[in-house]
């Protein structure tokens, strides 16, 4: 066990010398806990400013590679094969629910939302 020095000491020796070099043992060991987790948040932080990095220099390596109107049309392909494709579908649906709640006036703010 790696506790069992301590113990031993603990129970057999009580006097305040060994007490006290307890205390600068649990001192110390605390400290270097303390500098590991602060290496490891460093690194974590390191990865992450890293990762960010890489995704900036991949976005303008596209852009550089597909030009501004290259990349405007893939952004434009994305968009509308996307999930804003079924939203513009459903516009005509909002637009009439927006006319019904424009119509039906100081009716509250509820109407615009569970209208049918």
């Amino acid at each position: 066990m790696a506790s069992a020095p301590v113990q031993t000491i603990l129970e057999t020796k009580t006097d305040l010398l060994n007490f006290l070099i307890l205390l600068v043992i649990f001192y110390f060991s605390f400290l270097v806990l303390i500098s590991a987790v602060k290496t490891m948040f460093r690194i974590v932080l390191n990865v992450i400013k890293l990762c960010c990095f890489i995704v900036a220099l991949g976005v303008l390596m596209w852009i550089y590679v597909r030009g501004i109107n290259g990349c405007i049309e893939d952004i434009n392909y994305l968009v509308s094969t996307g999930q804003h494709a079924d939203l513009y579908g459903n516009s005509e649906k909002f637009t009439e629910r927006i006319q019904t709640a424009a119509q039906n006036q100081f009716k509250g703010f509820l109407s615009l939302h569970f209208s049918s």
